[in-house]
């Protein structure tokens, strides 16, 4: 508004000079007297107003969705978003041997004829025994695959459901039954078998056997230790051979023994060995599990973070967002029974800008679920684990359009069991979380105008305006402080610089012109025309404000907090010298 006081001071004046002048109308006023005044004396002061005690919400303003945030618990700002989840999966192919075709034994045992004979003959009942040597009950087998998956780096145990049987039987027409007293089956040492004693025996003891007849032995095996020499990685093969060995004691009561003569009685003992998968029929056996080193695919793809729009006061190129702690929050669900390890890799990215930060490795187990943060302080929550990245701040010094973090994840080198032909997931996600707690070389630039003074301006003649005031910073940042001259809106109501026109910004009894973090100080703004009549063209200054980290506030210090202020207070518009009037 214009101010009234002045104009009917100035309207009085003009009508007092006019009633006490002689009038001659041959005398041309307006050509031939001066009616330029001066008023003011030394100086010449409009009031400006005030402001009210700024918070700093309104400075640092904010819309749902954006990447800043205000912790409605502490009122501290925070910057945040949330990246998209991914899910992955590993797999080990299975393998299967053929089942191994394993030719029968036959051999036939030896009594002592004369004393069979004779014991037949006297019509007593005497138990002969006859022997099975090992050397002539050996069994060998073989079962073999070239076509090893390629996520085997080496193996040490294989794990199948197999069922390993012995038919044991004879054929004799002069026998009708025989007893085994105590026949030893000997398996390779290898195979894990159940129901075993000692050594990978089993022993059958006093069974009773008919000619024609068998009996049989079941051995169940849940796998076989791998032993040196079974494994061919470069040829990706796994070669088992075996020898299976039955020794021990037959008896035969010569009461059981029909002669015919003076001839012995043929005795054929017979022994056949199968190895077969218990729960297929497809003559393979099938290797369902397996321990060793293991490399399977961990495809862990994740999609940027897309920044969006920024709150008004990110979007200048000053800005320097010199973030004390940022934190990229990973967080992992390893399913799967290996333990990943993990090289990050972090961009932002701008138009043509890049920047990189390449976090330490770190490791995720088996079989968990874990948050890690990567950051250059830990998080207060000890539960989560630290991962110290120093240079991350530099990630988000100036704001980017998108994050991407590239994460390879290999499986660690070690041992460990894992189902074949199983799919275990491997899920993860991240987010980018940021308090506003600055670093040094944190900057931030904020513009705002004061103004509508034309009104009490545009009738005064002057080169200098000074507007004054104090200025009460309450933020714990640094303030440097610029201005430019604006003249009266357009008809979109948009203001723009005057041209002829400069403005300085002093802070009485600075050297630097800063005001301080936390304090209070007067401000002189002066705005200059240098070129004629411009000034009067002044409807109001925009300010900007630059705020720096404070060198004297601690970092962990340094915090934005919604609860802040900034105030202008005690607002006047000075003319030094005061102003001239042209009456003319």
């Amino acid at each position: 508004m214009r101010n009234n006081k002045y104009s009917i001071y100035v309207s009085s004046l003009f009508l007092s000079l006019c009633t006490a002048s002689c009038v001659d109308d041959a005398y041309d006023l307006q050509k031939d007297v001066d009616l330029t005044i001066q008023i003011g004396g030394s100086e010449f002061a409009i009031p400006g107003g005030e402001t009210e005690a700024i918070p700093i919400t309104k400075i640092l303003k904010i819309d749902a969705g954006d990447l800043v945030a205000i912790d409605g618990a502490t009122g501290n700002y925070y910057a945040s978003k949330a990246g998209t989840p991914s899910s992955t999966s590993i797999h080990v192919n299975g393998f299967s041997f053929d089942e191994p075709d394993i030719e029968p034994i036959y051999k036939e045992l030896e009594f002592v004829p004369e004393t069979m004979l004779f014991a037949n003959s006297a019509g007593s009942g005497i138990n002969y025994v006859a022997h099975l040597n090992e050397e002539d009950y050996t069994t060998d087998f073989e079962m073999n695959t070239t076509d090893l998956p390629d996520e085997i780096v080496s193996l040490s145990q294989v794990y199948a459901d197999v069922n390993l049987s012995i038919d044991i039987s004879y054929s004799s027409e002069q026998i009708k039954k025989a007893t085994i007293k105590d026949l030893v089956v000997d398996l390779p040492d290898y195979l894990i078998a159940e129901n075993v004693e000692a050594g990978n025996t089993v022993h059958v003891r006093n069974v009773e056997v008919k000619s024609g007849d068998k009996v049989t032995v079941n051995v169940r095996v849940k796998g076989f230790n791998i032993i040196n020499g079974m494994m061919n990685s470069a040829k990706r093969s796994l070669d088992v051979k075996g020898t299976v060995k039955l020794y021990g004691d037959v008896a035969v009561n010569s009461n059981d023994i029909t002669f015919e003569g003076i001839t012995m009685p043929s005795f054929i003992f017979v022994s056949q060995v199968y190895i077969k998968d218990a729960v297929k029929s497809d003559k393979k056996v099938h290797i369902t599990g397996a321990k060793g080193v293991f490399n399977p695919v961990i495809d862990v793809n994740i999609d940027p973070i897309t920044i969006g729009a920024l709150p008004k006061f990110l979007r200048d190129q000053d800005v320097v967002l010199d973030l004390y702690n940022p934190m990229i929050l990973f967080k992992a669900n390893n399913a799967t029974p290996v333990n990943a390890d993990i090289n990050a890799r972090l961009t932002a990215t701008s138009g043509t800008s890049k920047v990189v930060i390449t976090p330490p490795s770190f490791r995720i187990p088996a079989q968990s679920a874990q948050t890690y943060c990567i950051s250059p302080y830990a998080p207060d929550d000890k539960t989560i684990v630290h991962i110290s990245t120093p240079d991350l701040p530099k990630l988000i010094q100036k704001i980017p359009e998108y994050i991407y973090v590239d994460v390879s994840a290999t499986a660690a080198k070690e041992e460990t069991t894992i189902n074949l032909d199983a799919d275990y997931s491997f899920d993860t996600d991240y987010s980018v979380w940021a308090p506003f707690r600055f670093g040094d070389n944190f900057c931030l630039t904020y513009k705002d105008d004061l103004g509508e003074w034309n009104d009490d301006i545009r009738d005064y003649d002057f080169d200098v305006l000074n507007v004054t005031g104090t200025a009460i910073n309450k933020v714990p940042l640094d303030v440097e402080i610029s201005a430019v001259g604006l003249g009266v809106a357009d008809s979109s109501g948009e203001r723009h610089p005057i041209d002829g026109v400069t403005a300085t910004v002093k802070v009485v009894g600075q050297t630097d012109d800063i005001i301080r973090a936390n304090s209070t100080a007067d401000i002189v703004v002066e705005i200059r025309s240098t070129k004629k009549g411009s000034i009067s063209l002044l409807d109001g200054v925009e300010l900007t404000l630059k705020a720096t980290a404070s060198k004297s506030t601690p970092e962990s210090q340094r915090i934005i907090n919604a609860n802040q202020t900034i105030q202008f207070r005690n607002i006047r518009l000075k003319v030094p010298g005061g102003v001239r009037i042209d009456l003319n």
